[in-house]
């Protein structure tokens, strides 16, 4: 008999936190799911760890060769069986209520929504705590717009009926953000609604996705250059993407590259003094040979109007 819900559990060397992450979706109130855990070529005792944990609820599935987190969410939707599918980090614990509670947003709701989501606690390495969204916000509907302008829905808190990924994998060469970039293209078609409850607690952690920087940078860079089209037609959205992408490629002394975008944010707000600077110091940079020169003067370029 086919479960209710698949939930992905992508993995690599994460054997020390990964029981956790298990039990916390074993614990569940909602029962009528399978784990699909991904095990992406880790050489740890993960899969020794997998095999000590006695549900035949839990399906392990192991690629031979380290593929990427996007290659373990498609090699899952591949093998998943369910209705819906959640999908959970090794750094992440779900609360009791959570899959339950996603599911009853289902329920008398109109056919276009494909995906329910929660509220994520997120813990940072510096000790700051904050939930995405945050608590004063609401976003449900068609979020294509909002989303746009940037993340607010993390994978880890969100169940989508298995429709939505109908000829939308994830896009593999897009190493982190993942999840930003494939609700741009599920939010062209399905609607999003908001349970209001936190349903997962995340930990940053020295070895997480989210604290290489520069993976994320290049990660956005990629979205920025796959939907260009569609920030193209909000001029105030495109514009702050190309600004932050070239400010954060000049701060990473790479000043060719943040030149491309910071000229595209120029040219589409050339009156914004902060882009119209920024843009004329990285061509000096470039011409004079200085790819440290935009990072030594950063500051005077964020305090621009």
């Amino acid at each position: 008999m086919k479960p209710i819900i698949s939930v992905f559990l992508p993995t690599y060397n994460r054997a020390y936190i990964l029981r956790s992450a298990v039990e916390s979706i074993l614990n569940q109130t909602f029962k009528d799911f399978e784990i699909l855990i991904v095990d992406d070529a880790s050489t740890d005792n993960t899969r020794e760890l997998i095999e000590s944990i006695k549900d035949e609820r839990i399906r392990y599935i192991r690629h031979e060769k380290n593929k990427g987190l996007t290659a373990g969410h498609n090699t899952a939707i591949a093998h998943a069986k369910g209705m819906y599918m959640a999908t959970l980090g090794s750094d992440d614990i779900w609360f009791p209520e959570t899959l339950q509670r996603m599911v009853d947003g289902f329920k008398n709701t109109d056919p276009r929504v494909g995906i329910v989501y929660t509220r994520l606690k997120k813990h940072f390495l510096n000790g700051r705590t904050e939930f995405i969204p945050s608590l004063d916000e609401k976003p449900e509907g068609n979020l294509y717009t909002k989303l746009l302008g940037g993340n607010f829905i993390t994978m880890q808190v969100a169940l989508l009926k298995m429709e939505c990924f109908k000829n939308e994998p994830f896009d593999e060469n897009i190493i982190a953000l993942q999840d930003w970039e494939i609700w741009l293209r599920i939010a062209k078609k399905w609607g999003f609604k908001l349970m209001d409850y936190v349903g997962c607690e995340a930990s940053i952690m020295p070895d997480s996705i989210t604290s290489k920087k520069k993976l994320r940078l290049d990660s956005r860079r990629k979205i920025f250059d796959k939907h260009e089209e569609d920030f193209r037609r909000y001029p105030a959205i495109y514009a702050h993407h190309a600004f932050t992408i070239g400010h954060a490629y000049g701060l990473a002394k790479e000043p060719e590259i943040g030149k491309k975008y910071m000229k595209k944010a120029w040219r589409t707000r050339f009156w914004n003094p902060k882009y119209a600077f920024s843009f004329f110091i990285l061509k000096t940079s470039l011409v004079g040979k200085n790819p440290t020169l935009y990072k030594k003067i950063a500051k005077i370029i964020t305090r621009q109007s």
